[in-house]
């Protein structure tokens, strides 16, 4: 029987099944879980879930990224509590779409090894699980969920498009978006300034998604409208202590520009939109 992709998640990650509660993350139940691999006996699914909810593997430049699209808001939230605040129920922002998870225990992994190390005559698991484990990329996982609604909170009627659509833009922006983030994490030696790194994710997303990058849609995004900015915008998500809206504006401007004429030069399809923005 094929698992839906909530129960392949919930298979590969049981704490899924925990209700995320205030220091959950420190109660006995997560710690069995999450950091000893011992499973609970039945694995139930108290999720909503969508025929609209998939998992896919991408392959970028920078190796393979796994990526769950949830449709169900209630469903997208709770994963969040669970993977990425450790089943803590922290308050998912309204605004937040999507989200990398980094550095997850993926015991299933560590279960298949300790299996294929027996059948081969292996002695000393103790021994072999301390050497399997010293190397994080053995079963540490990267997982990017992904969320429904329209991108950045941007309705579609103010985006120009269609609702529907407009979902469907919005759900590949958010994708490129967050796997722009892995990719420059992984490839990228130097630091990026985080709200540049936001201009240039944005730009995967946008470019990826329209097949060219649209600067007034990368401008709304952050609040920044043709004459003023609009307040709630996540341009202020980003400043730093002290700065405001109005002293970055001109810099992510220039950004945007920068950007825009930089994509022009390149050919249609002629590199791979990260390899293109990992020099900007």
């Amino acid at each position: 029987m094929k698992l839906s992709p909530i129960e392949a998640m919930i298979y590969r990650y049981p704490q899924l099944t925990l209700l995320p509660g205030e220091g959950m993350s420190q109660d006995e139940a997560y710690i069995r879980i999450a950091r000893r691999g011992k499973f609970p006996q039945k694995l139930s699914n108290p999720y909503h879930s969508s025929p609209k909810d998939f998992f896919r593997i991408e392959k970028t430049i920078a190796g393979n990224i796994e990526w769950l699209y949830l449709d169900n808001r209630e469903d997208f939230e709770r994963f969040v509590q669970v993977l990425a605040y450790r089943c803590e129920n922290r308050v998912v922002p309204a605004s937040m779409g999507a989200v990398t998870i980094t550095n997850l225990n993926n015991w299933r992994k560590i279960e298949a090894h300790k299996k294929s190390y027996l059948l081969s005559g292996g002695t000393d698991w103790k021994g072999e699980f301390q050497r399997f484990t010293s190397i994080p990329e053995n079963y540490k996982d990267t997982l990017v969920i992904v969320g429904s609604g329209g991108y950045s909170g941007i309705s579609a009627q103010s985006a120009g498009f269609e609702d529907e659509e407009w979902l469907q833009l919005s759900m590949t922006i958010r994708l490129y978006h967050e796997m722009a983030h892995v990719v420059f994490k992984r490839m990228c030696k130097k630091e990026r300034d985080p709200l540049i790194e936001e201009v240039v994710a944005d730009a995967a997303g946008i470019y990826k998604a329209f097949g060219t990058y649209l600067p007034a849609l990368a401008k709304k995004f952050l609040g920044i409208e043709e004459k003023e900015y609009r307040q709630g915008g996540r341009l202020e998500n980003y400043l730093k202590d002290n700065q405001t809206v109005d002293q970055v504006r001109p810099e992510i401007e220039q950004k945007i520009e920068q950007i825009d004429e930089y994509l022009k030069s390149f050919p249609e399809n002629d590199r791979d939109i990260f390899e293109i923005l990992l020099d900007m």
